[in-house]
């Protein structure tokens, strides 16, 4: 641990209770130095193909979900059937 001769530094509490009053700021200068990210401008025919693609997916996906719902329902009506079969031989 530190040594009992270190100590807190002495704080304002009128500063820190009261944030509006302060015109004293503390700048951290290494956040300072890290440049900030900006959005990348692409060419238009890219995002138009972006927008292209992002409508296909939507048609691929779209497909998909019918053609699953219809196997669904192919296997639940396979299922009645076999029960109903079940049920008129007993």
């Amino acid at each position: 641990m530190s040594s009992s001769s270190e100590a807190f530094p002495a704080v304002d509490a009128q500063r820190e209770l009261n944030p509006a009053n302060n015109d004293n700021f503390h700048v951290d200068s290494s956040s300072s130095n890290i440049p900030t990210v900006t959005k990348e401008n692409k060419p238009k025919e890219q995002r138009d193909s972006n927008k292209a693609k992002g409508k296909q997916d939507a048609v691929e996906n779209v497909k998909r979900m019918i053609i699953i719902s219809g196997i669904v329902a192919a296997v639940i009506g396979a299922i009645v059937a076999i029960s109903k079969k079940l049920r008129e031989t007993r």
